[in-house]
């Protein structure tokens, strides 16, 4: 009895251990996951931005850590892979950073696509506007500093599948699920939007202009065949299309703030009516 006694101690406390050290590791583990992330892929000119060097050219397989920005020319994109899968590919005219051990995410100006595994832990994508809380999903996000051209700042999110929440700094909220898009300048949400998923993933350079699949595209694909089903059953209707900034603006990610500046401009007065013929000759 007492050795069976023992075994059993023994074996508890072998496994107690072995459990005490798991949630040891676990933390450093969780902790690790943003602490950098690998280019995998490069187009045109991409540069990271270094606190205590000059900016130099970013080449696939550079680490990007805390307090490196990335930042993206004209017709350029780049993508970075964390440890934990998270991907976030880089629009033209885009500038990024992240914070290490925090799960946040700094979109400074552009435009990004991210994708964040189910069960990763979840992201944070903050601008100076407007902040997204994501869990396990892949969506598009731009944002536009105010300016000399535009007073507010401009932002514009769209989900291909999963959900995310949007805050705003004066504590309003909303909700993006798939098929789905708002736009905002910091102060208030538009009206939540329908768009094609399909055609946006035929036809976005994030999509097409990079070299792998995004590990959620199947999930992305299925959202897209039910927003199709709805759409022979009840006539979906693509709102964005209706709405001066719409989707097409965003597939080769122009630049936003000139065209919320061109929304919001009156439009010009029609030119002055010809002077009349002159009267017939006597």
């Amino acid at each position: 009895m007492k050795k069976l006694f023992g075994r059993t101690a023994r074996r508890f406390i072998a496994v107690a251990s072995a459990f005490t050290c798991l949630i040891a590791v676990a933390p450093s583990v969780g902790a690790a996951q943003l602490k950098e992330a690998r280019v995998t892929q490069v187009v045109n000119d991409v540069k990271l931005l270094l606190q205590q060097a000059a900016p130099r050219p970013a080449v696939v397989s550079d680490l990007v850590r805390h307090g490196t920005a990335v930042r993206t020319g004209t017709q350029s994109r780049s993508e970075l892979t964390f440890a934990d899968l998270t991907i976030t590919r880089l629009g033209a005219n885009t500038i990024f950073t992240f914070d290490e051990g925090t799960r946040q995410m700094n979109l400074i100006n552009g435009a990004i696509l991210f994708q964040v595994p189910k069960g990763s832990g979840g992201a944070t994508i903050k601008t100076v506007a407007v902040t997204a809380a994501i869990t396990g999903t892949t969506g598009i996000g731009e944002f536009h500093p105010a300016s000399s051209r535009n007073a507010l700042p401009f932002s514009k999110w769209l989900c291909l599948e999963g959900t995310f929440h949007l805050i705003l700094p004066n504590g309003q909220s909303v909700e993006v699920g798939p098929g789905k898009m708002v736009t905002t300048d910091g102060k208030s949400f538009s009206k939540v939007l329908d768009f094609n998923i399909g055609q946006l993933v035929k036809s976005s350079l994030f999509f097409t202009g990079f070299d792998k699949p995004l590990a959620s595209l199947d999930l992305i694909v299925l959202e897209e065949q039910k927003q199709l089903a709805l759409q022979l059953a009840s006539g979906f209707v693509d709102t964005t299309t209706q709405n001066p900034l719409d989707l097409t603006r965003i597939i080769d990610v122009i630049d936003q703030g000139i065209v919320a500046e061109e929304a919001n401009q009156t439009p010009p007065s029609p030119p002055p009516p010809p002077p009349p013929p002159p009267p017939p000759p006597p």
